[in-house]
Protein backbone atom coordinates (compact mmCIF):
# COMPACT_ATOMS: atom_id res chain seq x y z
CA UNK A 1 0.00 0.00 0.00
CA UNK A 2 1.50 3.35 -0.96
CA UNK A 3 1.99 6.08 1.63
CA UNK A 4 -0.63 8.38 0.10
CA UNK A 5 -3.25 5.65 0.25
CA UNK A 6 -2.24 4.82 3.84
CA UNK A 7 -2.46 8.47 4.96
CA UNK A 8 -5.82 8.93 3.28
CA UNK A 9 -7.31 5.81 4.83
CA UNK A 10 -6.01 6.85 8.26
CA UNK A 11 -7.70 10.25 7.85
CA UNK A 12 -11.03 8.64 6.96
CA UNK A 13 -10.87 5.78 9.46
CA UNK A 14 -12.21 7.57 12.58
CA UNK A 15 -15.36 8.52 10.67
CA UNK A 16 -15.61 5.18 8.85
CA UNK A 17 -15.86 3.37 12.20
CA UNK A 18 -19.22 5.08 12.75
CA UNK A 19 -20.61 3.85 9.43
CA UNK A 20 -19.15 0.34 9.14
CA UNK A 21 -21.85 -2.34 9.29
CA UNK A 22 -21.46 -5.08 11.85
CA UNK A 23 -18.93 -7.61 10.63
CA UNK A 24 -17.27 -5.12 8.25
CA UNK A 25 -13.90 -3.52 8.85
CA UNK A 26 -13.89 0.26 8.91
CA UNK A 27 -10.94 0.13 6.50
CA UNK A 28 -13.24 -1.33 3.83
CA UNK A 29 -15.60 1.62 4.23
CA UNK A 30 -12.68 4.08 4.06
CA UNK A 31 -11.41 2.34 0.89
CA UNK A 32 -14.82 2.61 -0.73
CA UNK A 33 -15.09 6.29 0.20
CA UNK A 34 -11.69 7.01 -1.28
CA UNK A 35 -12.58 5.31 -4.56
CA UNK A 36 -15.97 7.04 -4.55
CA UNK A 37 -14.18 10.39 -4.38
CA UNK A 38 -11.70 9.45 -7.08
CA UNK A 39 -14.17 7.98 -9.54
CA UNK A 40 -17.28 10.02 -8.69
CA UNK A 41 -19.23 7.10 -7.19
CA UNK A 42 -21.85 7.37 -4.47
CA UNK A 43 -20.11 6.97 -1.11
CA UNK A 44 -21.24 4.11 1.12
CA UNK A 45 -23.62 5.25 3.90
CA UNK A 46 -24.78 8.31 1.99
CA UNK A 47 -28.31 7.51 3.18
CA UNK A 48 -27.03 7.58 6.77
CA UNK A 49 -25.71 11.11 6.39
CA UNK A 50 -22.17 10.90 5.00
CA UNK A 51 -21.54 12.75 1.75
CA UNK A 52 -18.68 13.71 -0.52
CA UNK A 53 -18.50 17.24 0.88
CA UNK A 54 -17.90 15.85 4.39
CA UNK A 55 -15.30 13.39 3.14
CA UNK A 56 -13.46 16.07 1.19
CA UNK A 57 -13.50 18.32 4.27
CA UNK A 58 -11.90 15.52 6.33
CA UNK A 59 -9.15 15.09 3.76
CA UNK A 60 -8.60 18.83 3.35
CA UNK A 61 -8.19 19.16 7.13
CA UNK A 62 -5.30 16.70 6.84
CA UNK A 63 -3.96 18.57 3.78
CA UNK A 64 -4.44 15.51 1.61
CA UNK A 65 -7.16 16.51 -0.86
CA UNK A 66 -6.55 18.95 -3.68
CA UNK A 67 -8.87 17.67 -6.41
CA UNK A 68 -10.49 14.54 -7.76
CA UNK A 69 -7.83 13.87 -10.40
CA UNK A 70 -4.97 14.01 -7.89
CA UNK A 71 -6.72 11.39 -5.75
CA UNK A 72 -7.36 9.21 -8.78
CA UNK A 73 -3.75 9.46 -9.99
CA UNK A 74 -2.31 8.49 -6.61
CA UNK A 75 -4.51 5.47 -5.94
CA UNK A 76 -2.90 2.09 -6.42
CA UNK A 77 -4.29 0.33 -9.47
CA UNK A 78 -4.94 -3.33 -9.92
CA UNK A 79 -4.61 -4.96 -13.31
CA UNK A 80 -8.06 -5.87 -14.59
CA UNK A 81 -6.93 -7.79 -17.66
CA UNK A 82 -4.70 -10.84 -17.19
CA UNK A 83 -1.11 -10.32 -18.26
CA UNK A 84 -1.11 -13.55 -20.28
CA UNK A 85 -3.63 -14.66 -22.86
CA UNK A 86 -4.98 -18.12 -22.25
CA UNK A 87 -4.81 -20.63 -25.08
CA UNK A 88 -7.80 -22.47 -23.69
CA UNK A 89 -11.24 -21.41 -24.89
CA UNK A 90 -14.52 -22.81 -23.71
CA UNK A 91 -18.19 -22.47 -24.53
CA UNK A 92 -20.99 -24.10 -22.60
CA UNK A 93 -24.10 -24.62 -24.69
CA UNK A 94 -26.00 -26.64 -22.12
CA UNK A 95 -29.02 -24.66 -20.93
CA UNK A 96 -30.52 -27.25 -18.61
CA UNK A 97 -34.21 -28.04 -18.74
CA UNK A 98 -34.98 -24.49 -19.93
CA UNK A 99 -33.27 -25.19 -23.23
CA UNK A 100 -35.89 -27.73 -24.34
Amino acid sequence: MNSFFQRTVEALLPTAVNYAPEGTEAKAVAHQWLHALAYDFTPFAETQGINKVDLIALLKAEQIYTDQESIKDKLPTLPIKPTQTSRFTFIDLFAGIGGM
